[in-house]
């Protein structure tokens, strides 16, 4: 690469090896703010699929609980509870 910019100067072109630094300076800067917006995306999509989640769950606890409520369902919830805790005391 030394005798590529050996060549340009001889052609009359300065400081040829100073903007190849300066490109290369900049591909890296632009691959790091690359990175840094993935790893934002990431973040927010993970994110958003946690709320998501979030939400699903009370909808179908919601649902279970419209479900299973009613008289003769408490009562069972009742007496289960009891002879769960007479088992428990004795």
């Amino acid at each position: 690469m030394s005798n590529i910019f050996a060549g340009l100067e001889d052609l009359g072109f300065k400081n040829v090896e100073k903007v190849d630094v300066y490109q290369e300076s900049d591909s890296e800067k632009k691959k790091q703010e690359a990175d840094r917006e993935i790893a934002l995306e990431r973040e927010r999509a993970i994110s958003e699929l946690k709320n998501s989640v979030a939400d699903l769950a009370l909808v179908a606890a919601e649902k279970l609980m419209e479900q299973h409520s009613g008289e003769e369902s408490d009562k069972r919830l009742y007496d289960a509870f009891l002879e769960d805790a007479e088992d428990h005391h004795d």
